[in-house]
């Protein structure tokens, strides 16, 4: 049995499969690409990934430590531990209607998480890559989106890739990050590269269903930085970085931003 499923949650096991078939809809799962994930988690998607594309190099990354310590200092004034939160919101499943509620950690999951400090992601993440021993991923190493870009390559030891995929950061992070996310991936994208982004978003300045109007009323109370982005602004970014907004994935709201 393996003793690091303890660290994994049964909906983003899940939450995977969906990301990776729609994945499947914009790259050959026999093409030889080089990867790049930002915020990586405990490594549930990227490790489910390297199954599927064989033939691809996947780079995993995780938040650095002093990002963590600042957001988990806002969070435990609000009684909510920051990693609680992360791991909740990596947990949602497509094609579901959440209310707020339904989005805060369970007392067992609380329990759990308040005995790991905010900086053990990053180590979680590197246990479970170790363990798997998938010869297509390469060791988890920190990456902050909010870096200049020239600190990407240094930390990834990579100066191209042929796409970047980011999983539920952009609503819970400040907008900076996002920036950073469409600067420093464009800085190592190659040409025709992609930028693939997954998460909740609003469509020209309305978020729907409801559920996702509280969810993200309920974000800017934790923190005002946090909330849902407009795909119109994704476009901008996009735009700004000499990238175009290429295809939505509808279902698991799966976007791809091309180089």
């Amino acid at each position: 049995v393996n003793n690091m499923k303890g660290h994994w949650f049964s909906s983003s096991e899940r939450n995977k499969h969906h990301i990776c078939n729609a994945l499947k809809q914009l790259i050959s799962s026999n093409g030889n690409y080089s990867a790049v994930e930002v915020a990586s988690g405990y490594g549930q998607h990227v490790l489910k990934f390297a199954k599927e594309f064989l033939q691809t190099t996947w780079h995993p990354s995780e938040i650095n430590v002093e990002y963590f310590e600042r957001i988990s200092m806002l969070s435990h004034a609000k009684g909510l531990q920051s990693t609680v939160l992360h791991s909740r919101i990596k947990c949602l499943q497509p094609n579901q209607n959440y209310s707020a509620i339904e989005i805060l950690p369970s007392e067992e999951e609380s329990n759990y998480l308040l005995t790991v400090a905010a900086s053990d992601i990053y180590t979680r993440l590197a246990e479970h890559i170790n363990e798997e021993k998938l010869p297509n991923v390469k060791p988890a190493v920190v990456l902050d989106a909010c870096w200049e870009p020239s600190r990407w390559k240094e930390s990834l030891c990579l100066e191209t890739c042929d796409f970047v995929i980011n999983i539920n950061m952009i609503h819970i992070s400040p907008f900076k990050a996002t920036v950073g996310l469409f600067k420093g991936a464009a800085s190592i994208l190659k040409t025709n590269g992609f930028l693939l982004t997954y998460g909740p978003y609003a469509v020209d300045g309305v978020i729907s269903p409801e559920s996702n109007v509280k969810f993200h009323q309920w974000l800017q109370k934790e923190c005002p930085e946090w909330g849902l982005r407009d795909i119109c602004q994704l476009d901008t970014l996009a735009r700004n970085s000499n990238m175009v907004l290429e295809k939505t994935v509808r279902g698991v709201t799966l976007i791809a931003l091309m180089k």
